[in-house]
C-alpha cells in the first residue's frame, strides 16, 4: 500500500507544479543569450501607443541592461531576434543600441504567446 502510494505520488508531482516565468532568447548571427526572469524588472503592454500600435515595454535591471547595450552595441545593422519559451516574440534590425527599457511591438505576435508572456509576468491587460 505505502509503495504503491510513493509511486502515485511520484507520478503525479510534476503536474502539480506550476511553471513560472520563462527566460528570453536574444540572437544575433546565430549567438544566444539567454535573460533570464531575474533579469526583467518589470514588463507592461501597451494596447494603444501614440501611433496607435500595439507594444510590449520591458525594463531590465541594471547587469542585464549593460549585457544588452553591450550586445546591440557591437551589432548595429545586424538583425536581432526575441524568442520566449521557444516562440519567436520580435525579429528587426539593430539600429541604435538598446538598454535598460525598450518596446517591442506585439501586433504580430501570436496570441498565445502573448498572452502566455503577460499571464507569467503578472501584466494586466487594460
Amino acid at each position: 500500500m505505502l509503495k504503491s502510494a510513493l509511486f502515485l505520488a511520484a507520478l503525479l508531482s510534476p503536474f502539480a507544479s506550476v511553471a513560472g516565468p520563462g527566460s528570453f532568447i536574444f540572437e544575433v548571427n546565430g549567438t544566444k543569450e539567454t535573460y533570464s526572469p531575474g533579469c526583467i524588472k518589470s514588463i507592461s503592454y501597451v494596447p494603444n501607443d501614440e501611433v496607435d500600435s500595439e507594444n510590449v515595454d520591458f525594463t531590465l535591471r541594471n547587469e542585464c541592461g549593460k549585457k544588452l547595450f553591450v550586445n546591440t552595441k557591437q551589432n548595429i545593422g545586424k538583425k536581432l531576434s526575441i524568442y520566449y519559451k521557444g516562440n519567436l516574440l520580435s525579429s528587426a534590425t539593430i539600429v541604435s543600441v538598446l538598454r535598460n527599457t525598450f518596446r517591442i511591438s506585439s501586433k504580430e505576435m501570436p496570441r498565445i504567446v502573448l498572452m502566455q508572456l503577460l499571464y507569467d509576468y503578472g501584466v494586466k491587460r487594460n
